[in-house]
Order: structure tokens, then C-alpha cells, then sequence
């Protein structure tokens, strides 16, 4: 072979040389950005689920607790990553001394979707919580996401955010769900403050690699050289090796406790990775329970008492109890009377009324006690046999203990009280003007099926019919009230109260008697009508309102 002839043939070789560099290089960034590249959430898309028999069960109630989720008010945090990435979160305050619950969402999901169920649970158990955009994700920057390999951090950054807001003395529990269940056991560890008090940790994997190498069988693909390339990716383009760290191997030097939850049935995330987490963790302190035929993410919605009750009694562990729900009897009634009294001072019930009911079988009345002192009390009423249903009253929390949350957790145990009966059906009441009232039921799941009559001035021969859905203008509602006391056929009619959404956004409501009316501005409203009087006819009233 001559000169040229090995320089031609090097040159050949140099170039199927490049160009396997090339389709290499090529493959592994697209690998990489078909997995870890951005790709914001948008809230259209939290609202579809998969269309499988793991999820079809539980479409429509997960679209509702989504809505209820992102219609709750929050403080909107931010701080700085280690890389320099701002980070977003949604704070839902309770109380300045109150225990810290950080929620962090799973892979390409949103922190509203991940935990429209765990949301309104915090809450309700009186903590403050933190809802968490991991990075790449919703709010917060990053160009791509990690798989907990660089999120471990930053959710330690979320935990030096919380200690220097709440103080030194602050609790916290971490608390992650798939990716984030990940990312929060990567964080456990001797470097993680001891004001983490817990860590719960639904549907984690083990490790980075090992959930990649899954996903990558699941999709009939070969691990070499699917996996080869797509490490490659991470490393040249992403800056992170998915082996550099692991849930198992942090967990190994965990001594925070732990609980595992896990569906039997997760298709994505094999349950045999929660157990490893499990048996990898020293910690002393370490549940694990699984939910049979529950799929990736689904354990709350499979079996929501069983899941309520495991974390609610991890929670009161790690955090230390300081209210705590106590039944009473008729030999408290004193105290009992007395609070009533307090928070509803025009209307609260009599001692008679309540040595009746309280010596009643069916009724039970808990109470949120601080110091041996009633807080807050709920009344449940269980009518199972007579009306196959429960149902709860008289929620009430002293003036000084309100904007805590304490509302929600009563509502909550009152609730699984009654779920724990067996019964069907669970109703609350409460005043449709009880604006705070009604969003604490939203919030722990309840919705407004219908209207009951409501008790005015004390005048118990009056009766009240309520009218829904409407779509009334103000003017119209507003006109609809003057036809109403000018119709004999309708009955004597005294009062008539509704609202209306504005022209400009929020509301109106109306108060309106034969004297006269007024309309005035309200943040938050229902298309309700309210007509009070004596000897109503609901078909003529129902006619007039329409026009």
C-alpha cells in the first residue's frame, strides 16, 4: 500500500470515527433532553390523568381536590439554589410556633397535583405548610431536573430557609413524592439539621440509576446501550451523574425518622424499591406500608383512611402533640357550655340542649384542648339506621387561637370519625354567609350538595328557601327581590339575600327587606338567593326570580 493510499483510508477511518462520536454525542443529547430537559406543567394538564384502570377509579375525585388546591390562598416564597437557580414556593401559613410540613412534588409533575390531598392535610393538622416547585419545574428556574441528584440540595436549601424564618427552634418534616420522596431521602444524612424531625417519603426510588435502568426494561428497550448513552448525556450536558448518589445509600446514615408508603401495584416505581429504602435505613424510627393493588402515586386515593391515619400518627410522633382531640361527657358540660357560649355569643345552644344531646348515643362531642383548656370543639352526629348518614355541627375555635388552621384538623378528625362508623354519606352545615367556614370544608374535601333552612332573628315559625345557579346580573337579582315582595302569591316574604358576580370581578351581595336593599362588594360569593318569610310558595318564588 502506497502514500496515499493509507492516507486515504485513514482519512475514511477518521471519519466513521467522527461520525460514531457524532451519532453518539447526537443520541445522548437527545436522551438526555427527552428525560431531564425542562417542561413546564401547565395547569390545563394537571387536570389529565392516565387513561388506565389504575387511575380511571379516581379521575374525577383527583380533578376536584386539584381544583380545591389551586383555589387556596398562599404566600409565594423564593430563594436562591447553590448553583444559583431561584426556586419557587407556595407558603400556607398557620402559626409562627407551629410545625413546618415541606411537600415536594415527583418527576415532571406540579406541587398542586402531587399533593391536592396532602395539602389540605396539613393544613388541617395545624401546620404550616410548604409546597415546594422543584427546580425545572412550575415556578422554578433550572433548565433541567436531576432526579434528586442536585434537588437533594436544594431541598436542604428550602430546610435553611424555613429555620431562619421560623427560628432555631422550628420543626420540620420533609415530606416527598416520587422524585421528591427521592430527593428527601437523598437529603437524610448527618449534614441534614436536626430540626428535621421526620421524613415521609410515598412512592421514592432507591436510586437514579436503578429508576432509569426500570423505566428503560418497562419500555422493552436494551439497558446497554439505551443507559450507557443516556449517563453520557447527563454527565456532558446535564453537568451530573445519575450514580453519584442514592435514597439507599443516604438512608444508611439516616437517623431521622422515616415512614414509607408504597402501592403494591406501582407500575413506575416498584414497590421492592421502598422496601430497599426501608432495610437500608439505620434509623430506629422506620415504618413501612404498602397498599395493595394502589399504583404509582395512588396509595392516598386507594385507601385515603389507612393513609390519613398512618401519617397523622407519624406526624404526632416526630412533632410532639400540643393540642390533641379528647371526647367529653355530660360531667364537662360546664366547660362545654361556656365555650359555646364565647363563640357564638347571639346563638349558641342552651344547657338543656346540650345535656340532651350529649346523653344521646349517637352524638359525640370532641374537643381541641391546650393546657386542658378547650380550643376548639366539633359535634358529630351519627344516623346510621335512621338516616344512613353523619353529620357535623357546631365547629367552633376560640377568637385567640384563629388563622392556625385548627378548623381543618377538627373537621378532619370528626370526618374520619365518621368514616370509621361505616357510614355512606358524611353532611356538614354551616351558614352560606360563614365565608371561612365554607372554605374549611372546600379545603378537607367537602362540597355544597345543598341548602338547608337557616335560622334568622330567632324566629323559628319564619322558613327560608335557597335557589342555586341562578346566573343572575346584580340588576337582575336586584330587580328579582322588589317582584318577590310585591307578589302576595308568593307569601309573606321578609328578607331576601343573595349574591352576584360583579362586572368588575368578585361580588355582590344583597340584603333586601320591603323597606328597601343595598348591594355591596364582597371577595367571595355563590350564585345563592336566600328568601326568608312566612307561608312561602317555592314554584311562584322560583318563577318571579326567574323573571
Amino acid at each position: 500500500m502506497n502514500g496515499g493510499a493509507a492516507v486515504k483510508y485513514i482519512g475514511i477511518a477518521l471519519l466513521i470515527a467522527a461520525g460514531f462520536v457524532l451519532l453518539t454525542l447526537g443520541l445522548a443529547f437527545l436522551l438526555f433532553r427527552l428525560a431531564f430537559g425542562a417542561r413546564k406543567t401547565t395547569e390545563k394538564e394537571m387536570f389529565v390523568l392516565p387513561d388506565t384502570d389504575q387511575y380511571r377509579p379516581y379521575a374525577a375525585e383527583a380533578r376536584r381536590m386539584i381544583r380545591a388546591a389551586l383555589a387556596l390562598p398562599y404566600e409565594p416564597v423564593t430563594i436562591r439554589s447553590d448553583d444559583g437557580l431561584t426556586l419557587f414556593g407556595r407558603c400556607y401559613p398557620a402559626a409562627p410556633d407551629a410545625p413546618w410540613l415541606l411537600l415536594f412534588h415527583g418527576y415532571r409533575s406540579s406541587a398542586e397535583r402531587a399533593f391536592c390531598g396532602g395539602l389540605p392535610f396539613g393544613m388541617g393538622m395545624g401546620c404550616n405548610v410548604l409546597l415546594v416547585d422543584e427546580r425545572a419545574h412550575g415556578k422554578s428556574g433550572g433548565r433541567c431536573l436531576t432526579l434528586g441528584i442536585r434537588e437533594r440540595y436544594d431541598c436542604r436549601r428550602w430546610v435553611d430557609y424555613v429555620i431562619g424564618r421560623a427560628g432555631p427552634d422550628a420543626k420540620i418534616v420533609l415530606y416527598g413524592m416520587s422524585m421528591g420522596a427521592a430527593t428527601v431521602l437523598m437529603a437524610a444524612g448527618p449534614e441534614l439539621p436536626k430540626n428535621v424531625t421526620g421524613i415521609v417519603a410515598d412512592c421514592g426510588y432507591s436510586a437514579p440509576s436503578a429508576i432509569l435502568k426500570s423505566v428503560i426494561r418497562s419500555a422493552h428497550l436494551p439497558v446497554f446501550p439505551v443507559y450507557a448513552l443516556l449517563r453520557l448525556g447527563c454527565r456532558l450536558f446535564g453537568g451530573f451523574d445519575p450514580e453519584e448518589a442514592s435514597a439507599a445509600g443516604a438512608l444508611a446514615h439516616c437517623d431521622t425518622p422515616v415512614l414509607f408508603l408504597h402501592g403494591e401495584d406501582d407500575r413506575f416505581v416498584p414497590c421492592a424499591m421502598g422496601r430497599e429504602n426501608c432495610a437500608c435505613c439505620r434509623a430506629a424510627d422506620k415504618t413501612l406500608l404498602t397498599f395493595p393493588a394502589a399504583g404509582h402515586g395512588m396509595s392516598y386515593m386507594a385507601d385515603q383512611e389507612r393513609y390519613l391515619a398512618a401519617v397523622t400518627d407519624f406526624l404526632g410522633r416526630v412533632f410532639g402533640e400540643e393540642y390533641g382531640t379528647k371526647r367529653l361527657t355530660l360531667s364537662e358540660y360546664d366547660a362545654i357550655v361556656a365555650f359555646d357560649r364565647l363563640c357564638f355569643p347571639q346563638d349558641h345552644w342552651t344547657e338543656e340542649d346540650w345535656r340532651e344531646l350529649l346523653a344521646d348515643e349517637r352524638a359525640v362531642y370532641l374537643a381541641l384542648l391546650d393546657d386542658g383548656r378547650i380550643v376548639g370543639d366539633v359535634f358529630v352526629y351519627n344516623w346510621q339506621g335512621e338516616r344512613d348518614y353523619g353529620k357535623i355541627m357546631n365547629l367552633a375555635v376560640h377568637p385567640a387561637y384563629r388563622g392556625r388552621r385548627l378548623a381543618a384538623g377538627l373537621l378532619r378528625a370528626a370526618t374520619e370519625l365518621l368514616q370509621a362508623a361505616g357510614l355512606p354519606r358524611i353532611c356538614g352545615e354551616t351558614r352560606l354567609s360563614n365565608e371561612a367556614m365554607r372554605r374549611t370544608f372546600a379545603a378537607c374535601g367537602y362540597r355544597q350538595a345543598s341548602c338547608e333552612k337557616l335560622h334568622f332573628d330567632q324566629h323559628a315559625a319564619f322558613t327560608s328557601l335557597c335557589f342555586l345557579e341562578l346566573h343572575l346580573t346584580p340588576q337582575q337579582l336586584q330587580a328579582a327581590a322588589q317582584r318577590l315582595f310585591a307578589a302576595p302569591e308568593c307569601g309573606q316574604v321578609l328578607r331576601v339575600k343573595g349574591f352576584a358576580p360583579a362586572p368588575a370581578g368578585g361580588w355582590l351581595e344583597l340584603n333586601a327587606t320591603a323597606a328597601g336593599c343595598t348591594l355591596a362588594p364582597i371577595p367571595q360569593g355563590q350564585e345563592v338567593v336566600i328568601v326568608i318569610g312566612e307561608g312561602l310558595d317555592k314554584a311562584a318564588i322560583e318563577a318571579k326570580l326567574k323573571g
